[in-house]
């Protein structure tokens, strides 16, 4: 897959797996000469997937001296464990390099799955239960959720980031209440994120409005699979009204939803979207009908994007490396996400958005309730 094209043609699109390399390896390095902090758009830059594999890597300096790499992969190719499956496989060729090493031999793939085949054991009846359940286009049209933005009319925008960090004691305080609690810490980092989110929005005097979390999860341990390089993202559904976020027993009713939501049947509601829609549609139609969804100034579908990316122990890093931590681009709904990257005993929590629809100062106001809702958590 890494070494992947697409072909578009005018019903429909294939993946092919190029038998040798057909780019130079340094067309898919770019050096940048400033920081990315000054060049946003760099990270926003489409990958072109009918004559690109569906990656690139950036190597920019750093403001406060050294480099930042960046590696960026395209979400029809991979979703987060497998960008860092892809990331350590880089890393360790790239230390073979650097030390004069002989390249080791990488692990086999597994062969690539296609969702239909995965779904095949659970019967036809079960499949078209599943599409009628959740292949609704019509029932998410006109749909208004809490936002977390100054202004949600729809328009071209790039993307940021602002970083912080959990602190190591606050990070074990976490781990046990939430065992007191009988709930996850990543229910604590919901809970938390929810409380921040109403609080911003009752500071701007917004309207009280049902949240609805863009929460993905890993398809694969559902589906009995081992970490490989595809997209096996489910998203969690996740609704809570203003009501519920200030309610005492909120940790408990995120824990009980989200593992309600990681059951098969309900985590596989996009894949089955997605894939029922693109294999009745016209390519150049169904973006087009997305792209019409995600800009229809009348609805408001997911409120924020939450995510939890651990970076694996065993990453390969090159010497004097301070920070490993992930981010992902955004649609204009939802336009602002909460990025958790436990690495270690550092935590990371990348706070991404467009900029024309939210402030900097905005979110670093998000940022703050954000911190201080796990401070009381």
């Amino acid at each position: 897959i890494a070494r992947s094209f697409v072909h578009q043609a005018v019903l429909g699109m294939e993946r092919f797996v190029a038998g040798g390399a057909w780019v130079e390896p340094g067309e898919l390095v770019k050096w940048l000469e400033k920081p990315i902090e000054a060049d946003y758009d760099v990270l926003d830059a489409p990958i072109e997937l009918g004559s690109r594999p569906p990656w690139r890597v950036l190597v920019a300096p750093r403001r406060e001296g050294g480099w930042r790499l960046v590696l960026t992969i395209h979400h029809s190719a991979a979703d987060g464990t497998g960008g860092m499956l892809w990331l350590s496989r880089l890393l360790q060729r790239y230390e073979e390099a650097r030390t004069g090493q002989a390249p080791a031999r990488l692990p086999a793939d597994p062969p690539a799955k296609r969702f239909r085949e995965l779904f095949r054991p659970q019967g036809t009846a079960w499949l078209l239960r599943m599409i009628r359940r959740h292949v609704r286009p019509m029932d998410k049209v006109g749909v208004q959720n809490a936002s977390l933005l100054d202004d949600e009319y729809p328009r071209l925008s790039e993307s940021a980031h602002l970083l912080c960090e959990v602190p190591d004691a606050e990070w074990a305080r976490l781990k046990a209440r939430s065992e007191e609690l009988g709930v996850s810490r990543n229910d604590l980092l919901v809970t938390a994120s929810l409380r921040a989110a109403d609080g911003w929005r009752r500071a701007r005097q917004r309207p009280d409005q049902r949240f609805r979390i863009l929460l993905p999860t890993d398809l694969r341990p559902t589906l009995g699979l081992p970490p490989s390089f595809q997209n096996f993202v489910g998203v969690v559904r996740s609704d809570f009204s203003a009501e519920e976020v200030r309610a005492e027993g909120l940790p408990r009713l995120v824990s009980e939803r989200v593992k309600l939501g990681r059951t098969l049947e309900e985590a596989i509601e996009t894949p089955v979207n997605l894939g029922f829609l693109s294999a009745v549609l016209p390519p150049r139609l169904f973006r087009l009908l997305l792209r019409n969804f995600d800009n229809d100034p009348r609805s408001f579908f997911f409120s924020y994007l939450f995510s939890q990316v651990r970076i694996p122990p065993d990453l390969p890093r090159p010497p004097g490396t301070e920070r490993v931590w992930v981010r992902g681009s955004l649609p204009r709904q939802p336009g602002f996400g909460i990025v958790v990257c436990p690495d270690g005993e550092r935590v990371t929590v990348a706070f991404e958005y467009l900029q024309a629809y939210v402030s900097d100062a905005s979110v670093a106001d998000y940022r703050d309730r954000f911190l201080a809702e796990l401070a009381r958590a």
